[in-house]
């Protein structure tokens, strides 16, 4: 049987295809149907394979934007079935590159890097409170300068060092003091007030 123009068809594993097919495959805009892993994607194909844009439902969770051999690459945005959002680069269906990771209460978003779905590179994180840390991470973890701001306007700069502060800082207080300190594994352990 020869698939041309606006077309439906159904493989062995029951996938169903429903879009503009060329030379007997789906090329174009279309559908995409898997009742057995419950996805639809709905959007650009190439060859059969989601490429281009699209929408990607899965379970609770959905992918909109672009594909590249059936893969999430490049700009994208993405709802997790826990409610958190990314926004941003994907490479090879993947976060990698640029993006914003907003968790589902709103109060903690991620604004950065990221290398294989971790913070990775520079990167500011925010919390309630107007609290922060804007600096370095490498595999999720912070490591390298950063600066810390706290919501009652003070600010330490001071070396990470396996996710935690290590080594001497500057303390800005609320009155723009300056104030050396030094921190061992995360714990304060000089205040040169």
């Amino acid at each position: 049987m020869k698939f041309i123009g606006w077309n439906t068809y159904i493989d062995r594993e029951g996938v169903l295809y429903v879009g503009l097919f060329i030379n007997n495959k789906l090329n174009g805009k279309g559908l995409k149907y898997n009742l057995d892993k419950d996805c639809l994607y709905k959007g650009d194909f190439l060859n059969f394979k989601r490429h281009g844009n699209g929408k990607y439902w899965k379970n609770s969770s959905t992918y909109e934007g672009q594909f590249n051999n059936d893969k999430k690459h490049g700009q994208g945005k993405i709802t997790f079935e826990t409610g958190d959002v990314y926004i941003g680069e994907f490479k090879n269906n993947t976060i990698n590159g640029f993006g914003q990771y907003i968790w589902k209460n709103g109060k903690h978003i991620y604004k950065g890097n990221f290398l294989n779905g971790k913070f990775h590179g520079e990167g500011l994180y925010k919390w309630e409170d107007n609290e922060y840390f804007k600096g370095t991470y490498c595999n999720g973890v912070k490591e390298g300068k950063g600066e810390i701001g706290y919501n009652n306007g003070k600010k330490c700069y001071v070396n990470f060092k396996k996710g935690k502060p290590d080594g001497k800082g500057i303390l800005i207080d609320e009155n723009k003091n300056k104030i050396e300190v030094e921190f061992v594994d995360g714990i304060m352990i000089k205040n040169n007030d």
